[in-house]
């Protein structure tokens, strides 16, 4: 009998820490789940977790050597935590819509905005396009060393991508008065989305930076498919603010914003029209 009461005793323990550990990160599940639905893109909390807050907010680095405004000022949502707290990731928001750009590898590969941002690097702009005009941001040669490439099979394996970038610096300005450091890893398909997520760190640890990019690999797939387009990102958004709501957080902007502006950034993420929409998701 006693056999049988310390074997049921450890079940349930095991079922308790189970239980926790999916309701540690319930509000990153539902996220993904729509994500997944309307973006195509597969998230999965890094194992450990925790849910760390769901209300939108802009964020970038800036160099306040120079005094201007931040190159890598983004939207972002879902947040998670590691156990210790030392580690803060941070999701691109639900209507973020990156594609992969085809301009030089070193210029816009996704991470060079946060580099030229945080480090305070001068900025100067290609000769236009002969056939449309266009121009991409140029960054000094110095940049190059800023980031680290990966690709082929072990960029697939890891985030279904064929080029990952990654980069790390120190912040201009410490995230939460808590993070001193960033590590920006930026996953591109040819043609497609990209998708990027920043983590947030309290030292400059190497071996820190290591263990978070592995806890990552796995836990972002981009699509396969060239079926999702703008459209369903915009109803994806309007799910996503129907769970979490539109409290925009205003502590992490990089610059002062207008009112005007500031209604319009609202605007811009729940669509306008949320609280009119019916049949979400069907």
């Amino acid at each position: 009998m006693k056999k049988y009461l310390i074997l049921a005793v450890a079940l349930f323990a095991v079922n308790s820490v189970s239980a926790q550990l999916f309701s540690s990160h319930r509000e990153f599940n539902t996220f993904a789940e729509i994500y997944e639905q309307w973006n195509g893109i597969v998230l999965t909390a890094p194992k450990g977790y925790l849910d760390a807050g769901h209300d939108p907010f802009i964020w970038g680095p800036q160099s306040e050597s120079k005094g201007r405004q931040s190159l890598a000022a983004h939207f972002y949502r879902m947040r998670l935590k590691s156990p210790d707290s030392n580690v803060l990731i941070i999701y691109p928001i639900e209507s973020f819509f990156g594609v992969d750009s085809t301009e030089p590898d070193n210029q816009l590969n996704g991470v060079a905005e946060f580099v030229a941002s945080a480090k305070g690097y001068e900025i100067t702009r290609s000769t236009p396009d002969k056939s449309n005009g266009s121009m991409y941001a140029v960054l000094p040669d110095e940049a190059k060393n800023d980031w680290v490439k990966y690709e082929g099979k072990s960029a697939r394996k890891w985030f279904a991508a064929e080029r990952v970038y990654v980069a790390h610096f120190q912040l201009p300005k410490p995230f939460d008065d808590r993070y001193t450091h960033a590590m920006v890893v930026s996953m591109h398909n040819t043609g497609r989305r990209t998708y990027r997520v920043v983590c947030f760190m309290t030292s400059d640890d190497e071996s820190l930076r290591e263990q978070v990019f592995e806890e990552l690999k796995g836990t972002i797939k981009l699509y396969d498919t060239s079926d999702k387009t703008y459209m369903h990102n915009y109803r994806g958004r309007q799910a996503t603010v129907l769970n979490f709501g539109n409290n925009f957080d205003y502590r992490y902007l990089p610059q002062p914003v207008s009112a005007f502006d500031m209604h319009a950034i609202k605007s811009l993420i729940d669509g306008g029209r949320v609280r009119n929409l019916k049949n979400i998701g069907k």
